[in-house]
């Protein structure tokens, strides 16, 4: 075993673990979620545990952070790789006490014998860590106690609470059916509107941009009555097959 397992686990020589993954913290409770299943199946302390969300130079493709499977999906990849790296290192620890694997324990960083009493052999020294630098490595969450609390109250932050300086908020224009054409747009009342910044429009392509969401919308919703969108001909929007399968018809 090197320095990662399967992609989802990174052992660095300062004994702390971090966990790779491709869905990213929104305010659900990620980081703590996936902190919490590698540190019971590593029994190892929840801060010396980093998780490393969306990097994609590091971390693997989990598809988008929605519909409430990440712990379907990334959560079960965590658990199998803590679990599998928990038996290499009875393994290693057996191998080099010449010691049944059934009377070993992985327990707070180390491997011991079952019941105590005798000798323990670190997770560091039982790993081949190479020498290349690894990702960079993520601040400790919260811990998840404070953070439950947290949510109960309503004082926890998800991403769509954040306000940053200068952040502004946009809507884009839907056309009423694909591909539909925008032929013709009344922007001034929009661009009246109090908060708004811009309204963009490029071709078929229609938005607002204002200082708070709900004046975007706002504003969205009177850039869309003054919208006109037309279809193309019924042949036009077929794909070539279908538009030759229409002339054969006719």
């Amino acid at each position: 075993m090197t320095a990662t397992l399967g992609g989802r686990l990174r052992f660095a020589a300062d004994g702390t673990v971090t966990v790779l993954s491709g869905k990213v913290e929104l305010g659900q409770g990620l980081r703590d979620a996936l902190t919490l299943i590698c540190s019971a199946e590593l029994s190892l302390d929840r801060g010396r545990i980093r998780v490393l969300c969306g990097d994609t130079d590091h971390t693997p493709d989990d598809g988008l952070t929605a519909g409430s499977n990440s712990m379907e999906r990334t959560g079960a990849a965590v658990r199998a790789a803590a679990v599998a790296a928990r038996e290499e290192l009875l393994r290693r620890a057996a191998a080099r006490w010449q010691a049944p694997v059934g009377e070993l324990e992985a327990r707070a960083g180390s491997v011991r014998h079952r019941g105590g009493g005798g000798a323990e052999l670190d997770y560091r020294t039982l790993l081949d860590l190479p020498a290349e630098e690894g990702p960079p490595l993520p601040p400790p969450g919260s811990a998840p106690r404070a953070r439950v609390a947290a949510l109960v109250r309503g004082g926890d932050t998800f991403l769509h609470d954040l306000r940053l300086p200068g952040m502004a908020h946009g809507r884009v224009l839907r056309p009423p059916g694909y591909p539909q054409r925008l032929t013709r747009i009344e922007h001034g009342a929009a661009r009246a509107m109090r908060g708004v910044l811009a309204v963009v429009v490029d071709g078929s392509f229609a938005g607002v941009v204002a200082e708070r969401e709900e004046q975007a919308i706002a504003a969205g919703a009177v850039l869309a009555a003054g919208a006109r969108w037309q279809a193309p001909p019924a042949a036009a929007a077929l794909p070539a097959s279908g538009r030759a399968a229409l002339a054969q018809a006719e």
